[in-house]
């Protein structure tokens, strides 16, 4: 079986965890991205923190598949203090506030084991060619970012050629 990684936008520069510290493992209860940019696609990441995120309508998709290493948990969003309108960087009157955050967001508890389950977290986001296919069915812009990787998450193939969307697919 293949297994691969996507890179997705990073439009949240934070993700602040709340975690349920009396199960063991400890179970992630809720998430709050702070944004700096626009959410644009189903899938996205946060810079610090290294939380996935998804919007409701992807959220309700994968709830309808099989795919396994996964929980979805509720989340929300708010403007990062680091955020900066058109205004403020362009000067003058530029329009409305262009930043958009789904009133309605999951954060993706990510447990599987790399080369088993669907989805798992190693060095990176690891997953399996079908729950990428999906993914990228459902955004094609995702597949420009596809790496085939190992098990392990190691890449197969340069760096360099994944980021010019050319490496293994």
């Amino acid at each position: 079986m293949a297994w691969f990684t996507l890179m997705p936008d990073v439009p949240a520069d934070n993700a602040d965890n709340t975690w349920d510290n009396t199960t063991d493992p400890p179970t992630l209860v809720s998430v709050v991205f702070s944004f700096v940019a626009s959410v644009e696609t189903e899938l996205f990441s946060s810079g610090l923190g290294g939380i996935h995120g998804v919007t409701e309508p992807l959220a309700e998709a994968l709830a309808a598949t099989d795919f396994i290493g996964y929980r979805l948990v509720p989340a929300t969003g708010e403007r990062s203090i680091y955020y900066q309108d058109r205004a403020e960087i362009g000067g003058g009157d530029v329009g409305p506030d262009p930043l958009t955050i789904p009133t309605t967001l999951f954060a993706l508890e990510i447990h599987g084991r790399g080369g088993i389950d669907d989805f798992a977290e190693t060095r990176r986001l690891v997953l399996s060619e079908r729950a990428t296919d999906f993914l990228c069915a459902r955004d094609p812009g995702l597949s420009a970012l596809r790496g085939e990787i190992d098990e392990t998450g190691r890449m197969k193939g340069s760096i360099s050629d994944i980021f010019r969307g050319i490496g293994p697919r």
